[in-house]
């Protein structure tokens, strides 16, 4: 699942449309989060520079299983610019469906301990761990939603994970407890959905007397 902003027909098209996750994409270079995907420079190439120039960056070693210690967030790691290319492979691969791809490139980064990790990786080992260890991503996510600074699409993202793993009742709290993120973080039209989709489940006999064709959405 990844976040779509879809556009404003109706609420039925809404909740076709709007279950899905979006992957963050770091915001510094290599890569700028206003242009998403379109024309992005090539991560293997930083990841193949940065492997070729730091190999005491131990790129690849978890994946591989081999047990290093934490690099730490030094200068020379920023400077390689490879956490921010590991995001935006793990982010195409996500976008192109290849769950396991995207979370090979994540592991692949050179070791932190998640302590260490910044704001856009935490969110993104989150969401592709959600499968696998839902409580541990739900954790993450709720960490970074209570530590702003936090990559915008944390939000919208959580919202809908509870949504997918059927915990309304959380799901309607988050909301409410933050109204303030509601208007900045959500498009109307998967606040729409979100909104429908919580009061079908958690007060279906008032949405059937108020509003019956919200039923359809659940």
């Amino acid at each position: 699942m990844d976040t779509c902003i879809v556009p404003r027909p109706s609420l039925a098209t809404a909740c076709r449309n709007s279950t899905k996750q979006i992957f963050c994409i770091p915001c510094r270079p290599p890569h700028s989060a206003r242009s998403r995907l379109s024309a992005p420079p090539c991560p293997a190439e930083i990841i193949e520079r940065g492997v070729r120039s730091h190999p005491e960056l131990s790129v690849g070693s978890a994946t591989d299983g081999v047990e290093v210690r934490s690099v730490g967030n030094t200068p020379v790691l920023r400077e390689t610019a490879l956490v921010e290319a590991f995001n935006l492979k793990a982010a195409i691969e996500f976008n192109m469906k290849n769950l396991e791809a995207a979370k090979e490139a994540l592991s692949d980064m050179p070791p932190r301990g998640e302590e260490e990790l910044d704001a856009v990786t935490l969110h993104n080992t989150a969401l592709v761990a959600m499968e696998a260890d839902p409580t541990t991503g739900f954790r993450k996510m709720n960490f970074l939603l209570s530590t702003p600074p936090f990559p915008p699409e944390t939000f919208g993202n959580l919202l809908l994970l509870y949504i997918k793993y059927g915990c309304y009742d959380l799901a309607a709290d988050i909301m409410a407890e933050n109204a303030h993120l509601t208007f900045r973080y959500l498009s109307p039209e998967l606040y729409e959905f979100l909104d429908a989709t919580i009061m079908v489940q958690t007060s279906p006999e008032e949405v059937r007397a108020s509003s019956p064709l919200l039923l359809g959405c659940g």
